[in-house]
Formats: structure tokens, C-alpha cells, sequence
């Protein structure tokens, strides 16, 4: 007891003296500060994780080059979770005599999940944001596509069997990605209007995705779910790793490889042809990156596929031919660099189907 009486005197001298008014404000501020970092940091985390849904137009993306089974989506829906699809594959558009390489992402209603379409009344007018996908037999193309056909709103654009109405100017998506697809201009369709085009065709580079978003953990329980039972061409791509699909993207975007802002455009004009071996056809053409024109020879192969013809093979690119330099032991010391080079040859794979 005697302590206990010791120490309340000590404390009211210590209130009477200020000391202990001191100490109490320095653990407010102590407290307000640890709180203040806890909530930045929070907003941060929330902040990132809005950005890799943008970046993925949902929650959770599950690719594949096949059609999606459709089970995925009715127990997505079971578990209160919401649910889009879309199609990807080059194709090329037409309008008179005019045509152009396209990457047509045909998308049904939901899209995107996360984040919101924008689109622009005319070609390079400023972009608004909207909730809905494009009607039924109608595109919205990037402004460039409509430049490069010389095309504008409220033109009939071909692709495969069917036209499309041009009705806005797709200014912008949320999953804008770095794949060889993407350097193309984008055209926005529906999904319902793909099987009438009939461009979905045996050996077809088409490329599926189904979207997720929802509830933290209902989307844990359906990734756990799809990690189990998805096939083996299936891959799964979470918030996790979306987040790091961006910064490569905006890497490959930047002055240290490809200068997309300045080149915004890769082109591949071909220039004749030869048989080769193997009974493959030496095909030769100029191959223009970053604005720099180089010739190329590559080999290629061609089939007759029921109505159509089908044509594969690869190219190979030396990349420093086209000023990209980043990392490479050509003109850095390969002992410094050591396992954090990157080569100089890439190859750009491609397969081109044509219908009667």
C-alpha cells in the first residue's frame, strides 16, 4: 500500500510539473502516427488491388485456347460471384477495297467486370466512360483502325461473313495488354455475333478468357476450385500476378524496348516468295519496329484445310537491328549483367487462317 501511495504522489507531481502532460502527448502522437501509416498503407493496398482488377477487368481470369466449359460459369454464379467471357484473335477488317489487320475482342454483357470501357463520339474527340458493350451487329473500333481504312462513325466495316456498324470509338479498356495481339488496333463486338462471322475455324488463334469479381472470399474458394480442376492449356491469372503483367507491360511499352507512344505501330510488309525446303515456302518481306525497316527471311509453311488455306512458321528478330538495347551483352559487359541478360533474338510466331 505504501508503494501504491508513493507512486500516485509521484504521478500528481508529475502532472503538476507538466512531465507528465509531455509523455502523454508523445504517445498521442506516437498513436495518431502508427494509425495514420496503418490507414495510408491500407489505401495503398486497396488503391493496387483496384488497379490489377483494371488491369485484368475482373477479380480472377481464367485463360485458355479453347471454348471456357460452361460449369466454371454456373458455379461462379452459385457462389453469388459475377461473370463475363470474351474472345481474342487477329483478324482483318474491310470497307471498299480498303483492309487492315485488327485484334478483335468480341466480349459478352458484364464486360468489363472491373474498371469501365471509355469511348469517343467521333475519332480523337475526348473519351467518356459507359456501362454497356456494343449492340447487336455493331463495332467500336480504336481510332487509328478508322484512320488506317479511311473509315468513320456510322460506316459498315466487313469481317468474315458479316458487316458491322461503326457506332462509337472504343478510346479505351481496362485489360489493354503487352501481347503481339495488342499492337494491333483494337475492334469491341459482341460475343453473340461471332459464330455468324465464320472466321472460328479448326487451327484458329483464338484465345478465351472468362472473368470473375465478387466477394474476397468467394473468389478465393472459386480459384481454389478452378486450380484443381482446370486443364492443362488453362491458366489461371489472380490480382497477385495481374499486378506484375502491368509493370512488365508498361516496361515493354517504354523507351527501353519498344517506344509504343512514339511507335505506336509494328508492320510486316511482304515482299515475295520462294520454295524452300522441306517443301515449305522462303517467305521475304520488310519487318518495320520503332520505325526502323529491316529485310527478313523466314520459312513458312501452307496447307489446304477444307475451305480454306492455312499458312504458319516463325520469325526471328534481332532486336538491337531496331534499336533495343536493354540488357543486351552487345553493348553491355556480359560478366556484370551475368543471369540478368536478356537476348538479343526473339521470335514472333504466327498462323494465318483464309476461308473460301
Amino acid at each position: 500500500m505504501k508503494a501504491l501511495r508513493l507512486a500516485v504522489l509521484a504521478l500528481a507531481r508529475d502532472a503538476k510539473s507538466g512531465e507528465l502532460g509531455v509523455l502523454l502527448l508523445a504517445l498521442l502522437v506516437a498513436v495518431s502516427a502508427l494509425t495514420a501509416v496503418g490507414f495510408f498503407t491500407s489505401r495503398v493496398s486497396r488503391a493496387v488491388d483496384q488497379q490489377a482488377g483494371e488491369v485484368l477487368a475482373a477479380d480472377l481470369r481464367l485463360q485458355s485456347p479453347n471454348p471456357i466449359d460452361r460449369e466454371y460459369f454456373q458455379e461462379a454464379a452459385a457462389a453469388g460471384l459475377k461473370t463475363a467471357e470474351l474472345a481474342t484473335f487477329p483478324s482483318v477488317v474491310l470497307i471498299g477495297e480498303e483492309s487492315a489487320l485488327t485484334a478483335i475482342r468480341a466480349v459478352s454483357e458484364g464486360y468489363p467486370l472491373r474498371g469501365r470501357v471509355k469511348v469517343a463520339a467521333a475519332p480523337f474527340q475526348p473519351g467518356y466512360e459507359v456501362d454497356s458493350i456494343p449492340g447487336p451487329r455493331e463495332a467500336w473500333p480504336e481510332a487509328r483502325l478508322l484512320a488506317q481504312l479511311g473509315a468513320k462513325v456510322g460506316d459498315r466495316l466487313s469481317i468474315g461473313n458479316i458487316e458491322l456498324t461503326v457506332t462509337r470509338v472504343l478510346d479505351y479498356r481496362p485489360d489493354q495488354g503487352s501481347a503481339f495481339v495488342d499492337l494491333a488496333p483494337t475492334m469491341l463486338m459482341r460475343l453473340e455475333d461471332l459464330p455468324a462471322t465464320g472466321l472460328i475455324q479448326p487451327g484458329s488463334r483464338v484465345s478465351y478468357a472468362a472473368l470473375f469479381a465478387g466477394e474476397v472470399t468467394a473468389i478465393a474458394a472459386l480459384k481454389q476450385q478452378l486450380a484443381a480442376r482446370k486443364k492443362p492449356s488453362e491458366r489461371l491469372v489472380d490480382l497477385q500476378e495481374a499486378s506484375r503483367q502491368e509493370r512488365l507491360s508498361n516496361h515493354l511499352k517504354s523507351d527501353d524496348f519498344f517506344s509504343v507512344e512514339k511507335f505506336p505501330e509494328a508492320k510486316l510488309a511482304i515482299t515475295g516468295s520462294k520454295p524452300g525446303k522441306g517443301g515449305q515456302i522462303e517467305v521475304t518481306g520488310n519487318l518495320t519496329i520503332k520505325g526502323i525497316t529491316k529485310l527478313v527471311t523466314f520459312p513458312a509453311t501452307i496447307k489446304n484445310q477444307g475451305n480454306g488455306l492455312e499458312a504458319e512458321g516463325t520469325i526471328t528478330v534481332d532486336r538491337i537491328l531496331y534499336d533495343i538495347k536493354y540488357r543486351s551483352k552487345s553493348v553491355l559487359d556480359p560478366s556484370a549483367l551475368a543471369d540478368r541478360l536478356i537476348y538479343d533474338e526473339f521470335t514472333l510466331e504466327f498462323k494465318l487462317t483464309a476461308s473460301k
